[in-house]
């Protein structure tokens, strides 16, 4: 079907617009009409550039010929710092650090953290491995001292070994809670001496 002298116009039309309206949005201009700009912060005149003051991005998208921000950049970053500042301040009040909030909120940096985790724990241990094989004296001193700790701790079973056992098995509750719960603890030290008449 062939399309009428009117609709190809408007066609033509819509397609000039688009056109006019993508460059419009796409183009930031670089040059300003005001040769100085005042900053509706701190009400000081600052030349009329980006290189006293950003670009905003809304304002270009939508076509409009004031481009720049209206607050300098200075007074800009400044807020920046309260807001970044009020923001951790309100994920430190919840969840205790942004490190915890994003481990939580953002599976890539978890994927990530736990990667790190893993070359770092690889690293260690052959760094380990290449410094237990020097045997140098102090180390084998250490050994003993560390040895002769672990046999004590086993033998009298601290709270301290106790809250190691706990915290290998389950790793949702840190050591330092486990250990003060008193009666908890009380109860796996008995337990574990009832385990360990059974075996003699």
């Amino acid at each position: 079907m062939k399309q009428s002298r009117k609709t190809k116009l408007s066609n033509f039309l819509y397609t000039v617009l688009a056109t006019v309206k993508k460059v419009v949005v796409l183009q930031k201009p670089n040059t300003y009409r005001m040769e100085t700009k005042k900053c509706t912060k701190c009400k000081t005149e600052k030349p009329n550039n980006e290189d006293y003051f950003h670009l905003d991005s809304r304002k270009v998208k939508l076509g409009h010929n004031i481009v720049l921000a209206a607050a300098c950049k200075s007074c800009k970053n400044v807020q920046k710092k309260i807001t970044g500042k009020k923001r951790r301040a309100k994920i430190a009040e919840e969840f205790g650090t942004v490190y915890k909030f994003r481990k939580l909120n953002d599976p890539y940096f978890l994927d990530k953290c736990n990667e790190r985790e893993k070359r770092y724990s690889v690293k260690k241990l052959e760094r380990n491995k290449k410094y237990r094989k020097e045997k140098k004296p102090y180390i084998l001193e250490a050994d003993k001292i560390r040895a002769k700790k672990n046999k004590t701790e086993v033998e009298e079973i601290t709270d301290y070994y106790v809250a190691r056992l706990i915290y290998r098995n389950d790793k949702s509750t840190p050591i330092k809670e486990i250990l003060k719960n008193k009666e908890f603890i009380e109860l796996y030290i008995l337990n574990l001496k009832i385990k360990r008449l059974c075996r003699q």
